[in-house]
């Protein structure tokens, strides 16, 4: 099986549905859905799609990453995408896009593309990964392809974050060797409004990577590198680049 689908569900009976349909709508068939339940009591089980495809699993949790990290235990696919309830594929050929890109590969690596929000519209990311962009910024979950591979090799996520593990897997992978790749497409649209975007959420989710930084960056590259993306900095690059070509 080449994809596992991973919808990480609590209490959200009127975002479930339509999470579930964006997937089961893919042209490209070679997949399983996951939904991980952490023990709802409303109507979240009742709205899933009965479908041959969807396992689900119904096991309490500490939180959504220890119940991602459950879902990936049980996953069958080679390549593993989160979706989140509320989020959904951005069309029904985003499988066949991914399996085209992956399907000539060697080596397994992590397939990202672009995400689509109402507030922000169309949001791309780097088409060459490098280690300053996960300074402040990190990767889409629900645009991203990971191989089952790379939980086996760098680990899984930190349960003891609640926010920001998802960024510290994808900066740890990156250091780990885990080849990415680009792909210029949108592969979902990403619902806003989460956790992770409240006022809490946010002084959260900076604590966390505070503690990480102190681990993976070196004083100097915490100097030079919020430099980069400053006017100057940019126009350095820009410099650079030019003296480079000639």
């Amino acid at each position: 099986m080449l994809f596992s689908i991973i919808t990480v569900s609590l209490n959200a009976e009127d975002l479930i549905y339509d999470t579930l349909k964006s997937a089961l709508d893919q042209e490209f068939t070679d997949f399983e859905i996951i939904v991980k339940d952490g023990g709802s009591t409303d109507k979240t089980l009742e709205n899933i799609p009965s479908d041959e495809r969807i396992r689900v699993i119904s096991k309490k949790d500490k939180g959504i990453y220890q119940g991602m990290n459950q879902a990936i235990v049980e996953a069958r696919g080679e390549y593993l995408i989160f979706m989140n309830c509320g989020d959904r594929f951005y069309d029904s050929t985003v499988l066949s896009r991914a399996y085209a890109r992956l399907k000539d590969r060697n080596t397994p690596c992590i397939l990202y593309g672009k995400m689509f929000t109402e507030k922000n519209g169309v949001v791309s990311y780097p088409s060459r990964m490098k280690k300053r962009f996960f300074y402040n910024a990190t990767l889409c979950h629900q645009a991203s392809f990971i191989p089952r591979k790379a939980f086996s090799d760098i680990g899984y996520y930190d349960e003891g974050m609640k926010i920001a593990a998802d960024w510290k897997f994808f900066l740890e992978a990156f250091l780990g060797g885990v080849e990415y790749e680009y792909c210029d497409s949108v592969f979902c649209y990403f619902l806003d409004g989460g956790v992770s975007e409240t006022k809490k959420g946010i002084e959260q989710g900076e604590k966390e990577r505070r503690l990480t930084k102190k681990k993976y960056f070196s004083t100097l590259e915490k100097i030079y590198i919020p430099l980069i993306y400053t006017k100057a900095g940019r126009m350095l690059i820009s410099l650079k680049n030019k003296i480079k070509k000639g």
